[in-house]
């Protein structure tokens, strides 16, 4: 499960992301400075997040996402 959860991540992120960067920079629609530091905070916490979620096992990343995605729906249901 995690290595189709990192094959995943590489075939969407790398080739989707870098595309549409490029095309919002070319039409200046890219603050730099907030964009890179923005990516430097995810870089640092998807790093320990993966750490993380390696360390708990499926069972315990599967009950916390679906705990997150009951909240999220009730957010959403009570709003």
């Amino acid at each position: 499960s995690s290595k189709a959860i990192g094959t995943s991540l590489t075939s969407m992120l790398l080739p989707v992301g870098i595309l549409a960067v490029m095309k919002y920079y070319k039409a200046g629609d890219v603050d730099l400075k907030v964009g890179l530091a923005i990516a430097a905070g995810i870089f640092v916490t998807a790093f320990f997040g993966a750490k993380l979620g390696l360390s708990l096992g499926n069972v315990w990343v599967t009950r916390g996402f679906g705990i997150l995605l009951l909240l999220v729906s009730l957010k959403l249901i009570f709003s």
